[in-house]
This record gives structure tokens, sequence and C-alpha cells, in this order.
């Protein structure tokens, strides 16, 4: 297992798999949606458990998944499964020197 994947401005840390109930089951998870592309880093699974909270996002795969761009990286990132990982938002400082979100 991969303890950090990063894909441009997103970054997956492997963490712990949430003892609660998923909020919600899927298979294809928006990361990280690019605000002046429209391109998104997305990931896609037989199953993707996912918890959402204020803390940030957490998902989980039972079996393989594909991590994509569909601008930089169309062809995506093998996950090997069982895995649980935290989305990590990066931030950049701007030219105010303000800190903010990275905008894809």
């Amino acid at each position: 297992m991969q303890r950090q994947i990063r894909q441009g401005d997103v970054l997956l840390v492997a963490v712990e798999r949430p003892t609660s109930p998923p909020t919600r089951r899927t298979t294809r998870l928006v990361l990280a949606k690019g605000e002046m592309t429209g391109h998104a880093h997305v990931i896609t699974a037989p199953l993707i458990e996912v918890w959402e909270s204020e803390d940030g996002v957490i998902f989980s795969l039972s079996s393989e998944g594909v991590l994509v761009h569909e601008q930089h990286d169309p062809t995506g990132h093998v996950i090997a499964a069982p895995v649980t990982y935290q989305v990590v938002p990066q931030h950049e400082l701007n030219l105010a020197g303000e800190w903010r979100e990275v905008m894809d």
C-alpha cells in the first residue's frame, strides 16, 4: 500500500478506516474539480465508501480503483486495495501573501 499518493494538487494520505458507517457509497468520487479548467480528479472503483464531515473526506476501496485527471493523467493511476485514504486539500501562498486552496 502506498502511504501517500499525489496527483497535481490532490494529496491522498493513508489512514485507518473509520468505525462509523460511511455517509455514502458510490462508484465514482470527484476529489477536486478544477475551478479554472473544469477538469476533475476522479476515483472510480466497483465500490467506494465515503465518509464526509467538516474535517474533510475519507474514502475506502475494497477492490482496485483508478485515479484519473481528465486533462493531465487521462490513463490514470491504479490504486491497490484494500485501502483507506483521507483527501488533504493543498494550499498555496498567493501574491497578496494570503494562504488559499490551490486552484486547478
